[in-house]
């Protein structure tokens, strides 16, 4: 039942009380307390339709703004990584994309856990070592990761303020988002605890730690296996290689 069929059947609703109280009054002559006793129902119906209405108009509002989202982060989240992707990889060709989970999401911790993929991100925008003394920063490799940032705590704002971070529809960027901010990991931390040293891109990370639990962690080489597509050993080695170019 769509909004404007909800609006017919109201005024339908109201047309036949009215017709029905006429009836009553004047052919079966009702007196006051029974008149009475009609309007409190007739006052309980049109709560009854007015709370369906206002339940239906707030899903509907909901479906609208899950879609205005998605499209958000399909026509310009991943287009605007992309481009970051590419700016990058013009400027390093050897660069490797890595990931860093962020269970603990302290500079710290992911440091300590996971040095490896630490040091390929940080290397992207800062090495201390590289013009030394003086510290070597490539200022448009970090503006680029700041704008996408900004970009994907615009997002995260829009998910987390309008209460439509449960949404099914949401299930198919779920990995796609995750990915993304755990490939940016560094880049966001770094901003938010070295440079700036506030609270900047919380709401990212509160939309990653939700939707970080409900990402499907599949092995891709771990399948190959179980279908018997390569042998214990061959999965082992490739497990191995990939630990040696990705550091996981």
């Amino acid at each position: 039942m769509n909004y404007k069929k909800i609006k017919l059947f109201s005024v339908i609703l109201l047309t036949v009380f009215t017709s029905f109280l006429v009836y009553l009054v004047v052919f079966l002559k009702f007196g006051l307390n029974e008149i009475q006793s009609l309007f409190s129902i007739a006052g309980s119906l049109s709560i009854g339709v007015a709370l369906l209405t206002y339940f239906y108009k707030k899903k509907q509002d909901e479906l609208f703004a899950t879609i205005d989202q998605i499209t958000f982060f399909r026509e310009k989240i991943i287009l605007e990584w992309d481009e970051v992707q590419r700016y990058i990889k013009e400027r390093n060709p050897g660069f490797i994309s890595s990931r860093i989970s962020l269970q603990n999401q302290t500079i710290d911790f992911i440091r300590k856990e996971f040095s490896v993929n630490f040091n390929r991100q940080l290397a992207i925008f800062f090495d201390a070592e590289k013009n030394y003394p003086d510290i070597w920063m490539d200022g448009t490799v970090l503006d680029k990761h700041i704008l996408f940032l900004n970009m994907l705590e615009e997002f995260s704002l829009k998910v987390i303020y309008s209460k439509t971070d449960e949404n099914p529809a949401f299930e198919s960027i779920h990995n796609t988002f995750v990915e993304i901010v755990e490939k940016n990991a560094v880049a966001l931390l770094f901003m938010r605890e070295v440079k700036a040293g506030n609270q900047i891109y919380s709401t990212i990370l509160s939309l990653y730690k939700s939707w970080q639990k409900k990402t499907d962690k599949v092995s891709f080489i771990k399948n190959l296996e179980s279908f018997g597509f390569i042998t214990k050993k061959q999965k082992e080695t490739l497990y191995n290689k990939r630990k040696e170019k990705f550091g996981f």
